[in-house]
């Protein structure tokens, strides 16, 4: 296999990678308009995968229904694993940092979950604490993590909703993952910074200040930490400190207060209040709104 040339795939959004593969993935989240990252769920038959060298970290977390043999070829290294289906229950991941040719292959018909990370996301999102030209993400064939699983879970869940409006949610958890990656599975194992003391007032009420100015937009994360000159994880992690909520829960708190406003105050119909607030639809608007109040919409407003 290695004799092939590297075959590089530009960028995960163009859905080039399925061009390599038996069957295109049969979920993705190109079209919800994520920022750096990018989710797929395969299956796929028993394949060999040609030489290449993806312009993105992946990690993929495999889901087999019996045992899979899959082989890497990494710099003319080649490395066999074996993959159970217990590998799912005990959490276990693979990682292909960016811009290392490898070729692959499988034995058995299975099914999988893959992540993209940009990797100037990563290396950039502590650039207030380390050098990013610094940054090198190891590979990493499989291994036991708890945390990668709760956030592809995290993140399938969120696919599945296929909600636009979403962007703050899921860019902290891509911040997590990169933050993750930099602690655990890169060259120099960064210690990462623990930010107990919270955002000064100034900058906290910048932050609580363009979060409600933007409730029915789908603000990011990147947004708000550029306003305040801060990476993403350095602002997450004092927010956090500050108000006991991440961005994204106190941007939801603020969405439903909002709600229940004109619930009371008005005769806006439901689905128009859902769009005001900033929600994708009602049935996104009624699914938080009863996690926070624990009724719907329309009993809240029949109070």
């Amino acid at each position: 296999m290695s004799e092939v040339q590297p075959l590089p795939i530009q960028s995960f959004q163009d859905d080039a990678s399925a061009q390599l593969l038996a069957q295109p993935p049969l979920l993705n989240s190109y079209q919800l308009g994520w920022s750096n990252i990018c989710l797929e769920q395969h299956l796929q038959p028993a394949w060999e995968l040609p030489e290449i060298s993806l312009t993105q970290h992946m990690l993929i977390l495999y889901q087999p229904k019996e045992t899979t043999r899959v082989k890497y070829d990494i710099a003319g290294q080649l490395n066999e694993i074996t993959f159970h289906p217990s590998d799912y229950a005990n959490h276990r991941i693979a990682l292909m940092p960016a811009n290392v040719s490898f070729a692959s292959a499988w034995d058995k018909e299975i099914h999988s979950t893959i992540i993209y990370l940009e990797p100037n996301f990563v290396a950039n999102v502590l650039a207030d604490e380390i050098n990013p030209d610094q940054v090198e993400i190891l590979v990493e064939p499989k291994r036991a993590d708890p945390l990668i699983f709760q956030l592809f879970q995290a993140l399938t869940a969120e696919l599945s909703l296929e909600q636009r409006n979403n962007r703050c949610y899921v860019e902290t958890m891509a911040t997590a993952l990169a933050a993750h990656l930099l602690r655990y599975y890169s060259s120099r194992q960064y210690q990462l910074p623990d930010y107990r003391d919270g955002l000064s007032n100034l900058k906290l009420n910048q932050a609580i200040e363009l979060i409600n100015e933007n409730l029915c937009d789908s603000l990011s994360l990147a947004a708000i930490a550029d306003e305040l000159s801060m990476s993403m994880y350095h602002f997450s992690r004092q927010f956090k400190q500050s108000t006991g909520m991440s961005p994204h829960q106190y941007l939801m708190q603020q969405r439903i207060e909002r709600a229940k406003h004109l619930l009371r105050g008005s005769n806006l119909a439901i689905v128009q209040i859902a769009l005001d607030c900033g929600f994708a639809n009602q049935s996104h608007f009624a699914r938080y709104f009863r996690q926070a109040t624990g009724i719907s919409p329309r009993q809240f407003r029949q109070r």
